[in-house]
């Protein structure tokens, strides 16, 4: 991703460096940076903030391990919580719920991220 190239040698290692700290396991953090690099200019302050709520509805590790999960939208993911809890507990088994395709996710609960995000206002 040539986007990437935006940053410098130290920004790339500050954000690794603080993603670390933030619970990501340093060899699944390298893996998962090959694959998907913009992982290394996350803000890591909306990480945190991510981290907290996935660890608060029992995920944390799930995502941790895949942290390509960290990249959706913390808003519409909370949104989306709320509208599958109504049906059922999000769980570990059921957890691709929150990351369904907008698409799939309108055809499993009947709600576009338009209005979800509406909604949750």
């Amino acid at each position: 991703n040539p986007y990437i190239l935006l940053y410098s040698e130290e920004n790339l290692l500050n954000n690794f460096n603080n993603l670390i700290k933030l619970g990501i396991d340093k060899t699944t953090l390298i893996e998962q940076s090959i694959k998907q690099p913009l992982i290394l200019c996350y803000d890591t302050k909306n990480i945190n903030e991510k981290i907290k709520f996935y660890k608060k509805i029992g995920i944390e590790e799930i995502v941790l391990k895949n942290i390509s999960l960290l990249s959706y939208n913390l808003d519409l993911i909370k949104a989306r919580y709320k509208t599958i809890n109504k049906k059922e507990e999000i769980t570990k088994g059921n957890y691709r719920n929150l990351f369904l395709t907008d698409k799939e996710f309108m055809k499993e609960f009947g709600y576009s991220r338009y209005l979800l995000l509406k909604e949750d206002k």
